[in-house]
């Protein structure tokens, strides 16, 4: 009985040996190529971040995602702005511009630059149960192994057994080389459909709402068509390498970049097309910049310099468009410490008209952060980052962004939203037709909004009084749930509501006023038509 027993327990701790996973192995190629994966995040008007899934770099500062999640992100009405950030990592990194380059695949390429990383390779070769690898999740870098199970027959798609979900939607599919060979996708999130068939699994499915035909496997992976859930068995799927590569080679001929099209005569481009120009300045100085057209952004560093790059190019490779682009003359005016940037068409603007929209002229200016801007563009959006000194910024047709000022700011556009975060100092001017969202502000405000809705959040007490009207559109405040301050709350038509409980000195049908726990600073907020909502955080 004895002997017996320890047998058992040999037989025990042998079949424990056998059955203890080994570490799973990933091809040093493939370790290296999660360098160049990244988390895709937005960030709404209030703040909030949603993680949206991955990209990767496909070529230099140009990644590569799948557009469905953005699409739930981004309507017209909602502005948004979009992230990247490495896997695992902190540091985020705005996306200045977003194209959609496969309309039937749903995918997007995203214009931004992280230093040091390298564009992943891009390969045709597909094997039958070929590994794979997958990342699965946006915050690590864990790395999936699965095979290939099928290739369409149209060469668009390819079926694979790693598990795919709304954390790496858009990720790529590697092989042990650490090379492209899809980029992930989910059946649920296609708005557009699918047509697949690799011999073995056949779908059809033209979007929600559409009829789905299912051959072969069932019960893995969903497609959501009138509140019925379809699945394929053991598999998910990702557009093919063969589609990838055909959307980098056109997306390289049909650069918009002024500097990368040639010519009709086939001339070669001059440097003409971009001025940089840096100028000797000290602190305190100021920046003016006047322009008949062009989007403005300007950012401080640590420098007694005004570093300018002046971008001009065309959206469409017409012929015509050269002569507008050299008709456009930038002149510069320096008397140290001041600097005066003019921008004008030399036969008028209004000479152009018509061919305004398909050009695209942008200043990028550095400035020392003790530092006055003034700046103001007929067309186009303008944006403010980091200066201490005074701000004025005005656009006849564009949106405004203004982010951690601590100076005096006066910002206003005739159609166009303000977007304004993280300033100290007092705030004056509006939109004539265009929504307000100011976040984390904390200066004395005076706004207003002709034709468009008013957001705002502070997450403190109010140091300084607010007046905040709009003739037109709602009012919606997010505060401190110890809020402080006396209330002046009117609407003519549209309804008000409070978190707070408010000790009233005169309620009236479409007004209220009294004080929050106590009384502070007045908070006096006005619209014609609208309602006006206070929230407690």
């Amino acid at each position: 009985m004895k002997r017996v027993l320890q047998f058992t327990l040999v037989l025990l701790l042998f079949s424990c040996l056998i059955n203890t996973a080994a570490p799973q192995y990933t091809p040093a190629a493939v370790k290296n190529a999660l360098n160049s994966i990244v988390a895709v995040e937005i960030d709404d008007n209030d703040g909030n971040t949603t993680a949206i899934g991955l990209g990767f770099f496909i070529s230099k500062n140009k990644i590569i995602t799948h557009f469905s999640k953005l699409y739930n992100h981004i309507p017209p009405e909602n502005q948004v702005e979009i992230y990247v950030k490495s896997v695992g990592k902190k540091t985020r990194y705005f996306v200045k511009d977003m194209n959609i380059v496969g309309e039937k695949q749903e995918l997007a390429f995203l214009n931004v630059s992280i230093p040091g990383v390298k564009p992943l390779s891009i390969s045709n070769e597909l094997q039958h149960n070929g590994t794979t690898y997958t990342i699965n999740t946006t915050s690590k870098s864990s790395v999936e192994k699965g095979k290939i199970k099928g290739n369409s027959k149209n060469n668009d798609y390819i079926r694979i057994t790693n598990p795919i979900s709304d954390k790496n939607i858009g990720g790529p599919i590697l092989n042990s080389k650490g090379k492209v060979i899809g980029l992930a996708i989910l059946l649920s999130e296609l708005r557009n459909g699918i047509n697949y068939d690799d011999g073995q699994v056949t779908i059809k499915f033209g979007g929600p709402g559409n009829s789905v035909i299912v051959k072969g496997e069932n019960s893995y992976v969903n497609i959501k068509n009138n509140n019925t859930t379809i699945g394929v068995k053991n598999s998910a799927f990702a557009v093919s390498s063969h589609v990838l590569k055909e959307l980098l080679v056109n997306s390289n001929k049909d650069s918009t970049n002024i500097q990368l099209v040639e010519d009709i005569n086939d001339e070669r481009k001059t440097d003409s097309n971009r001025i940089d120009k840096t100028f000797d300045v000290v602190s305190g100085g100021r920046l003016k910049i006047e322009t008949d057209s062009g989007e403005i952004d300007v950012k401080t560093h640590d420098k007694d310099t005004v570093e300018v790059r002046v971008i001009k190019e065309i959206k469409k490779n017409f012929f015509n468009l050269k002569n507008i682009l050299n008709d456009f003359n930038v002149t510069y005016d320096h008397n140290s410490p001041n600097l005066s940037i003019t921008g004008k068409f030399q036969r008028g603007r209004d000479f152009w008209q018509r061919e305004l929209n398909d050009i695209r002229i942008h200043f990028q200016v550095t400035v020392p952060q003790d530092f006055d801007v003034d700046l103001n563009t007929r067309i186009d959006d303008i944006s403010v980052n980091g200066v201490t000194g005074e701000l004025q910024v005005s656009t006849s047709t564009g949106d405004i962004t203004v982010k951690a000022v601590t100076g005096p700011t006066q910002v206003h556009t005739s159609t166009g939203d303000l977007h304004l975060e993280k300033i100290i100092g007092d705030i004056s001017g509006g939109s004539s037709t265009g929504d307000i969202t100011m976040l984390n502000c904390q200066g004395s405000i005076s706004v207003k909004s002709s034709t468009g809705d008013i957001r705002m959040h502070l997450p403190s007490q109010l140091q300084h009084a607010w007046n905040i009207q709009t003739s037109t559109g709602d009012i919606s405040l997010t505060l401190t749930s110890d809020l402080a301050a006396n209330l002046d709350i009117k609407t003519s038509v549209g309804d008000i509501s409070t978190d707070f409980p408010v000790l009233t000195t005169d309620m009236q049908k479409k007004r209220l006023r009294g004080t929050i726990n106590g009384g502070g600073q007045l908070l006096k907020l006005q619209t014609s038509t609208g309602d006006i909502r206070l929230k407690s955080r």
